[in-house]
């Protein structure tokens, strides 16, 4: 398929006839959807798209759908990019057109090219399907997999009290997991291993289809196959107690929403190059930083927390400003420099323990978005001049 594709005029009102070429490649849309669908109902037809977009299973399948009948393909993908906040504009169909305000969706597939390493040609190919299928994959392949198991497979149901038993345990068996999972994911609830010490590579290929927030704590360190099997886990994955990970562990783990290493006390340059690629990122025990770092870990896409740095370098604030949301939980002293930098965190600045600030610092960071900080350190002068934020 060409990567630029414009449509004639009178194409855009052709409506009755297109509904025909895409109504039975994906059913469950409803006719409004070439204009008129709006955001609500936007959002029921994800398992529809998804549904449709599986069945691109290979580059001559695709060949095929796309020569004979590109809209599905364009209409599935604008939702599922809509459903993630890409600017798509409208469920149109469009992929591009000469009239820039009909349709935006080229420059939205380019976006999430860009962000997930693809080349950007703004062309919904096979390697952006499956893309796409991957980051939406997690949660909804999970539930169909849950679906397909046969009855016989089956574990028997828990109850509440044995569920909370088996959570409480140092090892379980296969079996074991299989049911804390199912129960987890059947009451819509984390899974929070309290003393769980170890898992075995099959377990994990368990452990990742929990629905919501994954938490084992103390749990010391990882295979590499259990790393590729746990960065599936849908929404969060919690290992306080991974005190060491490979190069090759964090490539995989950066691959998870939300990603908390409570006990990770250094990282190496490329792991900061790995780590960016969360979406919220927690290094509790993280106590210092190269400038290199610095320059990757600002990337993470909403939230980096380093509860445990002590200090920070001026370059090391300029970079780390550039994050949405920062939470430095240890730092107990900064620069004037570091004031003026840090204030530009475009949403939240969480500065607990911070012991005491100069006037001109609070007048710096009087203009943050959002500050957290310890109203005890401040002199009355200082309050004043940070009321918004007190």
């Amino acid at each position: 398929m060409a990567t630029e594709m414009l449509w004639k005029k009178e194409d855009l009102h052709e409506v009755d006839w297109v509904k025909e070429q895409t109504k039975s490649a994906l059913s469950g849309l409803q006719k409004e959807v070439l204009y008129t669908k709006n955001w609500d109902e936007v959002k029921f037809d994800v398992d529809t798209s998804l549904n449709y977009l599986k069945t691109l299973k290979d580059k001559k399948t695709y060949k095929e759908v796309m020569e004979k009948n590109p809209w599905a393909t364009i209409m599935a993908v604008q939702i599922l990019l809509k459903n993630k906040w890409f600017n798509v504009w409208k469920i149109d169909w469009i992929l591009k057109s000469q009239w820039k305000a009909t349709s935006n969706t080229m420059e939205a597939i380019k976006e999430f090219q860009r962000q997930n390493w693809l080349t950007d040609d703004g062309a919904p190919g096979p390697d952006t399907i499956k893309k796409l299928l991957e980051i939406y994959g997690n949660w909804w392949w999970k539930t169909w997999w849950n679906e397909q198991v046969k009855e016989d497979e089956k574990v028997k149901d828990l109850t509440e009290k044995e569920y909370e038993a088996l959570r409480e345990k140092t090892s379980l068996t296969d079996d074991e997991v299989k049911q804390v999972v199912e129960y987890a994911n059947k009451y819509d609830e984390m899974l929070l291993f309290t003393w769980l010490t170890s898992i075995t590579d099959k377990q994990a290929e368990e452990l990742w289809k929990i629905n919501w927030v994954l938490s084992i704590k103390w749990l010391r360190s990882i295979t590499d196959k259990q790393a590729v099997e746990l960065w599936k886990v849908k929404e969060a994955l919690r290992l306080n107690w991974l005190t060491s990970i490979t190069d090759g562990q964090a490539k995989e783990l950066s691959k998870v929403e939300y990603l908390e290493l409570g006990w990770l006390t250094s990282i190496t340059d490329k792991q900061a190059e790995e780590f960016w690629k969360v979406n919220s990122l927690w290094l509790d025990w993280l106590t210092s930083i190269t400038d290199k770092q610095a320059e990757e870990l600002w990337k993470v896409k909403e939230s980096l927390t380093l509860n445990w740095l002590r200090r920070i370098t001026d370059k090391q604030a300029e970079e780390l400003s550039k994050v949405e949301y920062l939470q430095l939980g240890w730092l107990t002293s900064i620069t004037d420099k570091q004031a003026e930098e840090l204030r530009k965190v475009k949403w939240r600045l969480v500065l607990d323990w911070l012991t005491s600030i100069t006037d001109k610092q609070a007048a710096e960071l009087a203009k943050a978005e959002y500050l957290g900080i310890n109203e005890k350190i401040l002199t009355p002068k200082q309050k004043q001049i940070l009321k918004k934020h007190i």
